[in-house]
């Protein structure tokens, strides 16, 4: 396979490529591998080191790969003190199943848009820690919704719906049956294509302080019980968003400190966990022997005067275009 992609480049760059690889190499500093070089000068060539999958096959951490995959769950989001996040989804096919770790954007993307039952496809995939991870070039995108039934449909016991919040009720108060503490449900009308009903967040998530009417929403494993869906612990709300946008900046400073990655962009700063940095500067896997935070620090330094497109929600950095 590795001979192919060196052929490959051979065939492009001719007597350039030894060159191409050296310089590659000196970039990082002299710790990438001729292997990892070469993948880097494919990408830049518009070269495709990927291969589709199965996930049965995805195997080898230094080879970049594509699959198609079912949800079968999507776990809550981690968020960090830099307010940065992840999301992990559990994914299977018919050969088999895994993890897959989702950063910022993506993370974004997954929470506001993915349901168990949906089809995805993944590119630029890669194994990281046993987990699948997405490189900075790769993407994930929805192939196909899952099923989701209408409110007049809805049969007693656990189901997923989607709608629009019609009306925001009067919080509900009610005593705790296990300590006895008064405490407050949310409550509002779930509307589509006409038919309502009732929905009760007796667990009330962050996305739910924050609804407003107009708003469309999904309810996932929620309990349709009397002619209304109860909102628990087991559920999860599932709040359209909006696409993130992108401005220009010059970096003045890229360092590591500690987990993670500090960046001054037009005169701010930024900062990034150090996994998410990594893939945010190109680095979706790093040689075996070499440290994180040298690798992170050395591609850092490449853009110190340089140009670049970045997105940041308050002090975090969560897209970076070099």
């Amino acid at each position: 396979m590795e001979e192919d992609f060196e052929g490959q480049l051979r065939n492009r760059l001719g007597s350039r490529l030894e060159g191409s690889i050296k310089s590659k190499i000196d970039e990082f500093g002299g710790l990438l591998t001729r292997e990892a070089a070469i993948r880097l000068i494919c990408r830049e060539n518009g070269i495709s080191i990927e291969r589709k999958t199965m996930l049965k096959d995805a195997t080898s951490p230094y080879v970049l790969f594509s699959f198609e995959a079912k949800v079968d769950r999507v776990f809550p989001v981690q968020t960090y003190p830099d307010n940065s996040r992840s999301i992990r989804l559990h994914v299977s096919d018919s050969t088999g199943s895994a993890t897959l770790v989702l950063y910022n954007e993506q993370a974004a993307f997954a929470q506001e848009e993915l349901i168990a039952g949906d089809l995805i496809e993944v590119r630029g995939a890669y194994l990281q820690d046993g987990e699948i991870a997405i490189s900075r070039a790769g993407a994930v995108r929805k192939l196909k919704s899952a099923e989701v039934p209408k409110i007049e449909n809805l049969k007693e016991g656990s189901c997923t719906v989607e709608g629009v919040v019609e009306k925001i009720l009067p919080d509900l108060k009610y005593r705790d049956r296990a300590g006895g503490k008064e405490k407050i449900a949310r409550s509002f009308l779930l509307c589509n294509e006409g038919k309502c009903c009732r929905v009760i967040f007796w667990s009330v998530p962050e996305e739910a302080v924050h609804l407003k009417e107009g708003q469309r929403i999904i309810l996932e494993n929620a309990l349709f019980r009397g002619g209304e869906l109860h909102f628990n612990r087991h559920s999860r709300l599932v709040a359209r968003g909006q696409k993130r946008h992108y401005k220009a900046g010059v970096v003045e400073e890229a360092r590591v400190n500690g987990q993670e990655m500090v960046f001054k962009i037009g005169g701010a700063e930024y900062r990034a966990p150090l996994d998410s940095a990594l893939q945010m500067l190109g680095i979706w896997f790093v040689p075996q022997g070499v440290e994180k935070e040298t690798a992170a620090s050395i591609k850092g330094q490449s853009l110190i005067g340089k140009k670049i497109s970045y997105s940041s929600e308050g002090g975090r950095l969560v897209g970076l275009l070099p």
